[in-house]
């Protein structure tokens, strides 16, 4: 909700990623990820990533219609426009609340 950037540490210790490697030893982290979940019974591995996700996808979606729908509001007012008139310009933007 910030837009603040997340750095990796940070994603781990607050549960968006479930491991972090570097540059280095990416390909090799996934790979053993990708062995330990392909040891699992495929059907089981499937319906561990459908199941959970449906209520998931489903509010996923109403956000989205609610955030387009505020959004095309946020468009017409003030605070929209001098937004992205301070960011084009390069200054902090003057906010009025409309």
């Amino acid at each position: 909700m910030s837009a603040e950037r997340v750095g990796p540490d940070e994603a781990h210790r607050i549960g968006l990623v479930d491991e972090c490697a570097g540059d280095e030893a990416l390909r090799d982290t996934a790979r053993v990820r990708a062995h330990a979940i392909a040891r699992n019974a495929p059907i089981a591995v499937q319906d561990l990533r459908a199941v959970p996700r449906r209520p998931l996808l489903a509010a996923v979606a109403e956000a989205l219609g609610c955030e387009l729908k505020r959004r095309l509001q946020h468009i017409r007012t003030r605070d929209f426009a001098e937004g992205i008139g301070a960011l084009l310009s390069r200054r902090p933007p003057v906010f009025v609340n409309d």
